[in-house]
Parts: C-alpha cells; sequence; structure tokens
C-alpha cells in the first residue's frame, strides 16, 4: 500500500492543495440538487477542471520556457 502511495504522491504541497480544491468542487457539486443548483453544480465542476489540469500546465510552460 506504502508504494502505491508513492506512486501517485503530488511533486509538491502546492499541487496536494490544488487537487484537493477540486475534490472538494466535485463532491460539493455532486451532493449539490434542485433545479437552481444546477446552474451553481456546473460552475463547480469547471472549477474543479480547472484547480485539477493548473499544475500540470504550469509545470509544462515552466519547462517550455527555460
Amino acid at each position: 500500500m506504502t508504494s502505491l502511495l508513492l506512486v501517485f504522491a503530488p511533486a509538491d504541497k502546492s499541487t496536494a492543495l490544488l487537487h484537493l480544491g477540486a475534490l472538494v468542487c466535485f463532491v460539493l457539486a455532486a451532493l449539490s440538487t434542485g433545479s437552481g443548483a444546477r446552474r451553481g453544480s456546473a460552475g463547480l465542476v469547471g472549477l474543479g477542471l480547472a484547480l485539477y489540469i493548473f499544475p500540470g500546465v504550469w509545470n509544462t510552460l515552466d519547462a517550455a520556457f527555460q
């Protein structure tokens, strides 16, 4: 189990926090109900996706322009 956690460990604390924020957004979107919450849950899904992809984009741009 420990070796599995090492394979999927985040590179640094900021990446871990962004992925945690994405997870929170996804959970809140999944738990929101009702007709008025549909727009809000779609926004949370979009925000979660942005938080999830941001570290990879940042690292790629940093490597490309060094």
